[in-house]
């Protein structure tokens, strides 16, 4: 993968390549797609208003079904990895050692291989 894309458009990448062998029933990739939806929309809307509480609760639902939902594709995979590192990784991992970020884009890229 190119060095000069970003972190997310590294991860869009590897699950394209990976969807011709998702399964029909895989929906972690559109949960993360929905899950970042709400998250960049949650950055502009008011706190407390009816709009916030609509989009905490959406937010909460696809990390639940992301969190608890076995993928069974390697783009769900990829999609659970990515949706940990975005939501979790830095809280979780406390960036301490760049080890810590590159954890994720090594099993971004592992995942990958094993299709290969």
């Amino acid at each position: 993968m190119n060095d000069t894309h970003t972190d997310e458009e590294k991860t869009e990448q590897a699950i394209r390549y990976l969807m011709p062998s998702a399964g029909g029933d895989d929906q972690h990739v559109q949960w993360l797609a929905d899950w970042r939806e709400a998250r960049n929309t949650a950055e502009t809307t008011l706190e407390d208003s009816p709009e916030d509480q609509a989009v905490a609760e959406a937010l909460h639902d696809r990390s639940v079904r992301l969190a608890t939902t076995p993928a069974l594709s390697p783009a769900g995979l990829v999609a659970q990895i990515e949706w940990f590192k975005e939501d979790l990784g830095g809280y979780v991992l406390g960036n301490a050692s760049p080890a810590h970020d590159l954890i994720f884009e090594t099993l971004v890229e592992s995942v990958v291989n094993l299709r290969d």
